[in-house]
């Protein structure tokens, strides 16, 4: 999978399609809640992101 970036240099991934339940997917593999990489890469949270 190839990162794709926006005029700013950002990330663009695909639509979250449960965005409710993102970081309890996430955790399940042992990863950090969103934001957090979020913040690390650059990434701009969805808009209906709750953290």
């Amino acid at each position: 999978m190839s990162n794709e970036f926006n005029r700013n240099g950002q990330i663009i991934i695909s639509p979250i399609k449960d965005v409710k339940n993102v970081d309890k997917r996430r955790a399940e593999i042992n990863l950090p809640p969103l934001f957090i990489w979020a913040k690390k890469v650059g990434y701009i949270l969805p808009s209906d992101y709750r953290y």
